[in-house]
C-alpha cells in the first residue's frame, strides 16, 4: 500500500452538460415506430415463422384432403301470378298472395322472401327425396352404402326413425337471390357431378308443383269454407228483416226519410225561437227595474215618467223659483213664506209618491215577464223528451235497418265468391317457370385449391405477424437502447454486445474460455473493448463541472453482467489513471474470484477495524487497477456499508486513485446499493437487455432519486439484436493481424500515427 502515492487530479477544462438529449425529432418518430414495430417482428420470428408454418401447412392438408363437390345452377322466376290468373279479381284465401300483384315494393318484397323459406324448407327437400328416390343413391348427399343400418341402430325402438336424406340435402342446397330481379339461383351441391345437375332440376321442379298443389288445397278449403258461411249468412239475414218488421209494427214508424222534421221537432223550433225572444224580453225588463230603483233610491232621474209627473215637476219648479224671489225680501218666518214652502213641500211628496207608483209597475211587468218565460220553458222541456222519445225509436230503426242491409250484402259477396272460386279451381296456372336448367358441372367448385392456399399463406402469415407484435406487446421487458431512454428517461451510456452472439457469427475474438470480465483487457480490438471505451468516454461528461470520480455499478436483479461490467469499466479507465476497486457486494462476493484475489482481510474487515488498508488493498493483473474483495460476510451488510468508516474509505480513495469503482449489490429488494450511493458521485445502472421488467427497471430509479443519488447513466449488457455499428466495425475498421503486419514491412521507418 505504501507504494500507491495520493495523485491530484488534472484539470479538466470545461465541460458540458451531463445530461444527454433524449428527444427524438418529429421527422424520425414515424420511422422509429416502423423500427419498433419490425424489431419487435424480428426478436419473436420463431413463433411467427412456427404460426406460419402450422397454418398454411393445415391448409394444405386440409384442401388436398377434401373430397370433390360439385355444384349444379337452376336458375327458376319468382312472380306474382297475376299474369295468368288476372280473370280472379280478388285476393285468394289462404295463398300467401299468389296470384295476386303486389300493392307496393314492400308487399312484393315480404312474398318474394315467403318464396324462398319455403325452398329452403325441409318439406320441400322431403319432396326431392320422394322424387328422385335419394334413399337408393346416397352417395349423392354424401352417404355411404350402409347409411341406413347404422341410422336404424342409432335410434331408439320406442322412437320413429327420420331418415337423415332430407336434412343433408337441406344442409348442401343454397338459395341464391340475383339482385333487382324476380330471379333465383338453386345451387346444390353434390359428390356426384351427374348428380348435382339432377337435385337442382328437380328442386325448381318440385318448387312448381307444391306452388300448384298449394293453389288447389286453398281453392278446395276456401270453397268449403264459403259453403258454410253462406248458410250461416241466409238464416242471418232472414232474422235481420224479420227483427225490424217486427219492430216498425211496434212503434208505428211508417215514414223515415230523413229529409222532413217530424211535428215534434217543429214544436220544438218554434219553443225554442219563443224562448228566446221570453229571455230577451225578461232581461231588459229586469235592466230597466234595476235602474229606476238605483234612481228612485239616490234620487236622480232615471224614474219612467208620465204626463201627471212632468206637470207636477212644472210646478214644482214655479213654486222654488217664486220661494227663492220672495226670500230675498222677507224672512224666512214670513206668512206668506211659510205657505209658500209648505206648498213646495207637498209637491215633492206627491211627486215622490208618482215615483214609488212607477217603480212598482215597472217591477208588475218584469214578475209578468218572468212567469211568461217559465211556461215556455216548461212547454220546451216537454217537447224536448217527445223528440227524445222519437229519436231512440228512429236510431233503433236504423240500427236495424243497417244490420239487416249488412247481412244482405254479405250473403250476396260470399255468393259471388263461392262462384268466382269455382272458376279458379279450373286455373292451374303456377307464378313460378324455370329459365335455365341445371347442366352437369364438368369441374368441382371446391375445393378452391389456388383459393384456399393463397389465403392460408396470407392467414399465416398475418396471424404470424400478429402473434409476434402481441407477445412483444405483452413482453414487460426492457429491450434496445430507444425503449430503455424513453421508459426511464435516463442516458445509455453504451451497448455490450452479447459475445456468445457475436462468437456464433465469428465477429469477435475473445477466446471461449476467457470470462466476459477480462474482455477489454485481453481483446482491445474487440467490439466488447470498443464499447466499454465509448462508456468511459460519456462518463467523462456525465457531469457538468468534473469528472466523476467515485463511481458506484449496481443492477436491478442478479444476473444482469455487474461484476464483468465494473472489471471491464475499471481496465478502460485504468488506461487513464490509477483505479480502486471495492467489492462492496457483502452478500454474495464475486469480484475476487475474477480476479484471483486472496478472499481475507477485505472491506468487512477493513469497516470492523479488522484490518489495516494495507493488508486489504491487493494488486491485480490488470494495469493500474486495485482492488478490496468483501472479506467475510457479516451479519448485517447494510448497517456495516452505511457506518462512518465506510466514508472515511472512500475520503481516503478519493485522495490516492483517480477513479474508485463500487461493485455493489442489485438494488431490487437490497438496500445496499442505496445506502453506499450517497457517498459517491453517481450511479452506473448495468441493465441486461430484455432481462429486466420495467416495473424494476423503474423502481430502482426511484429508489435512488429518493436517496438524492446522481444516475450517471445506463450499460444496456448482452444486446440480444446484431447492432449494424458492431458488424461495420468489425467489417470496416479493424484490421486483420495480416493487413498491419504487410503495412508494417512497407513503411518499417514510419512511427505509428
Amino acid at each position: 500500500m505504501e507504494e500507491i502515492q495520493p495523485r491530484p487530479r488534472e484539470s479538466l477544462g470545461p465541460l458540458a452538460s451531463g445530461a444527454l438529449p433524449l428527444e427524438v425529432s418529429e421527422e424520425g418518430s414515424g420511422w422509429e415506430s416502423v423500427r419498433s414495430l419490425l424489431s419487435d417482428v424480428n426478436r419473436y420470428r420463431g413463433a411467427a415463422l412456427l404460426f406460419f408454418a402450422a397454418v398454411f401447412l393445415l391448409t394444405v392438408v386440409a384442401t388436398f384432403s377434401q373430397k370433390p363437390i360439385y355444384e349444379g345452377i337452376a336458375v327458376v322466376k319468382i312472380g306474382t301470378g297475376a299474369e295468368s290468373s288476372s280473370i280472379v279479381p280478388y285476393r285468394q284465401i289462404g295463398q300467401d298472395q299468389i296470384g295476386q300483384e303486389s300493392a307496393n315494393a314492400f308487399e312484393y318484397d315480404t312474398f318474394f322472401r315467403t318464396e324462398i323459406e319455403i325452398l329452403k324448407s325441409r318439406a320441400m327437400a322431403e319432396r326431392v327425396v320422394d322424387r328422385l328416390n335419394l334413399e337408393e343413391h346416397p352417395d349423392w348427399v354424401g352417404l355411404k352404402p350402409g347409411w341406413r343400418k347404422a341410422a336404424k341402430r342409432a335410434n331408439l325402438e320406442e322412437e320413429p326413425y327420420i331418415s337423415p336424406v332430407a336434412g343433408l340435402l337441406v344442409g348442401n342446397l343454397r338459395i341464391e337471390p340475383v339482385r333487382n330481379t324476380r330471379l333465383v339461383k338453386i345451387r346444390c351441391e353434390s359428390p356426384s357431378a351427374f348428380g348435382a345437375a339432377q337435385l337442382a332440376n328437380v328442386y325448381a321442379q318440385s318448387f312448381i308443383t307444391f306452388g300448384l298443389d298449394r293453389k288447389l288445397e286453398a281453392n278446395r278449403y276456401a270453397r268449403k269454407f264459403l259453403a258454410g258461411q253462406l248458410e250461416t249468412l241466409r238464416k242471418k239475414v232472414a232474422q235481420s228483416e224479420e227483427r225490424l218488421a217486427d219492430f216498425m209494427a211496434e212503434t208505428g214508424i211508417v215514414r223515415v226519410s230523413q229529409m222532413d222534421k217530424s211535428p215534434a221537432e217543429q214544436e220544438l223550433g218554434r219553443l225554442s225561437e219563443a224562448i228566446f225572444r221570453a229571455r230577451l224580453d225578461l232581461l231588459r225588463r229586469e235592466v230597466r227595474l234595476e235602474r229606476a230603483k238605483e234612481a228612485f233610491a239616490g234620487g236622480k232621474a232615471g224614474v219612467p215618467e208620465n204626463p201627471y209627473t212632468v206637470e207636477l215637476k212644472k210646478l214644482l219648479l214655479k213654486e222654488e223659483a217664486k220661494y227663492r224671489e220672495m226670500e230675498e225680501i222677507y224672512k224666512p218666518e214670513y206668512p206668506r213664506m211659510v205657505q209658500v214652502h209648505a206648498e213646495i213641500q207637498g209637491l215633492q211628496d206627491e211627486l215622490n209618491q208618482e215615483k214609488e207608483a212607477s217603480v212598482a209597475d215597472l217591477d208588475a211587468e218584469y214578475e209578468a215577464a218572468k212567469r211568461n218565460y217559465a211556461g215556455i220553458e216548461q212547454e220546451f222541456q216537454k217537447a224536448m223528451e217527445k223528440v227524445r222519445g222519437e229519436t231512440k225509436a228512429l236510431s233503433r230503426y236504423t240500427i236495424l235497418k243497417r244490420e239487416a242491409d249488412t247481412d244482405r250484402e254479405m250473403y250476396v259477396g260470399v255468393l259471388k265468391r263461392m262462384r268466382e272460386t269455382d272458376i279458379t279451381s279450373a286455373i292451374n296456372a303456377s307464378n313460378v317457370e324455370v329459365l335455365e336448367h341445371a347442366s352437369v358441372p364438368q369441374s368441382p367448385s371446391r375445393p378452391k385449391k389456388g383459393r384456399n392456399l393463397l389465403l392460408g399463406f396470407l392467414g399465416g402469415g398475418l396471424g404470424g405477424l400478429g402473434l409476434a407484435v402481441g407477445l412483444a406487446r405483452f413482453d414487460t421487458r426492457l429491450r434496445g437502447k430507444e425503449e430503455v431512454e424513453r421508459t426511464l428517461g435516463l442516458p445509455v451510456l453504451g451497448q455490450v454486445p452479447d459475445t456468445e452472439k457475436l462468437k456464433a457469427k465469428g465477429i469477435d475474438e475473445i477466446p471461449a474460455d476467457l470470462p466476459m470480465a477480462f474482455a477489454a483487457h485481453v481483446a482491445p480490438d474487440s467490439a466488447v473493448s470498443n464499447s466499454f471505451r465509448q462508456i468511459r468516454t460519456l462518463l467523462h461528461y456525465s457531469l457538468p463541472d468534473r469528472r466523476p470520480q467515485v463511481m458506484l455499478i449496481t443492477s436491478c436483479q442478479m444476473g444482469e453482467g455487474k461484476t464483468s461490467t465494473t472489471v471491464n469499466t475499471a481496465t478502460v479507465l485504468g488506461q487513464q489513471g490509477t483505479v480502486l476497486l471495492i467489492d462492496a457486494d457483502l452478500r454474495r462476493p464475486n469480484l475476487h474470484k475474477i480476479l484471483g484475489l486472496r478472499p481475507h482481510p477485505g472491506l468487512s474487515e477493513l469497516l470492523t477495524n479488522q484490518a489495516s488498508l494495507g493488508n486489504a488493498v491487493q494488486a491485480t493483473a490488470l494495469p493500474n487497477v486495485w482492488a478490496i474483495g468483501a472479506g467475510r460476510t457479516p451479519c448485517h451488510p447494510a448497517d456495516l456499508l452505511g457506518a462512518a468508516a465506510m466514508a472515511y474509505l472512500c475520503q481516503w480513495a478519493r485522495g490516492h486513485f483517480t477513479y474508485v469503482i463500487l461493485d455493489c449489490p442489485p438494488l431490487v429488494g437490497m438496500p445496499d446499493a442505496a445506502v453506499v450511493a450517497t457517498l459517491t458521485d453517481g450511479v452506473l445502472l448495468v441493465i441486461r437487455d430484455g432481462a429486466v421488467d420495467r416495473s424494476d427497471a423503474r423502481r430502482v430509479v426511484e429508489t435512488l432519486s429518493v436517496v438524492n443519488t446522481r444516475i450517471l447513466g445506463i450499460v444496456l449488457n448482452r444486446v440480444q439484436q446484431a447492432n449494424r455499428s458492431y458488424y461495420a466495425y468489425h467489417y470496416a475498421y479493424r484490421l486483420s493481424e495480416e493487413q498491419r503486419r504487410a503495412e508494417a514491412l512497407r513503411a518499417p521507418s514510419q512511427p505509428p500515427s
